[in-house]
């Protein structure tokens, strides 16, 4: 009787054990697939330093565009573009005398700005679409709601150019929605003896049918970032007031 129970007790350990074995199995098995679907690996390219921005094109998303800073010196940027969903990259030698501080893609076309705004479609053809003023630089792109909103920055806080041109009608005329000094009168300024360069930027622009939104932030120029917290304005007449 007593060797019946222990048999007894030994199988249940056994088995008690097997199954304990087998859950550990499968839960290792899972934890290799779920770290196989999480890992990281380094790409190769796009080739060059620090890469700015990374935008996907809307309508084919195994397309991607890069800008790449080659210099912390000098504010050279070039655009490479992938077609592989970022395996292989090669540069867009057409906007190799653009300085593309900034991209954006709708449907066709990629945009890029930097001394103007350019447009650049499937057929590889490049043209500018908005001169710039000598003393600001065209810094940011945004595409919203079917619109393409420029914004440009004059350096020791003189202010922001904002513009924006219907895509749908491709004619690409452009309408001045700027900034108003006493529409500013919320930002913080840094004082003028700080001993660093500042300017003003639009780092987000949304557009809603007749409403714009959009921050406004002060930026050290080579430095730590911004100054400030930035401030979300509104507008309910497109930009009008």
């Amino acid at each position: 009787m007593k060797k019946k129970i222990l048999l007894t007790l030994l199988l249940l350990v056994v088995s008690t054990t097997l199954i304990v074995l087998i859950i550990f199995a499968i839960s290792r098995i899972q934890q290799n697939k779920l770290d196989k679907l999480i890992s990281w690996e380094s790409l190769n390219g796009p080739p060059g330093g620090e890469v700015g921005q990374l935008i996907q094109n809307p309508n084919r998303h195994d397309e991607l565009y890069a800008t790449v800073k080659r210099s912390a010196v000098q504010p050279i940027v070039d655009v490479y573009k992938s077609e592989d969903k970022g395996d292989s990259w090669e540069i867009i030698e057409e906007f190799k005398n653009i300085q593309a501080f900034s991209i954006a893609s709708f449907e066709d076309k990629l945009f890029a700005c930097g001394n103007g705004v350019y447009y650049y479609d499937s057929q590889k053809n490049l043209k500018k679409i908005l001169s710039t003023s000598p003393v600001s630089l065209c810094n940011k792109l945004i595409v919203s709601d079917n619109k393409l909103f420029a914004t440009s920055f004059y350096q020791n806080l003189k202010g922001i150019d904002i513009r924006y041109t219907d895509l749908t009608t491709g004619d690409f005329k452009w309408k001045k929605i700027s900034f108003s000094k006493s529409e500013l009168e919320d930002l913080t300024l840094p004082p003028k003896n700080i001993g660093f360069v500042y300017r003003l930027a639009v780092p987000n622009v949304l557009a809603m049918g007749n409403r714009i939104l959009a921050n406004v932030a002060v930026i050290q120029e080579g430095g730590s970032g911004q100054y400030t917290n930035d401030q979300l304005y509104i507008s309910e007449n497109f930009g009008e007031t």
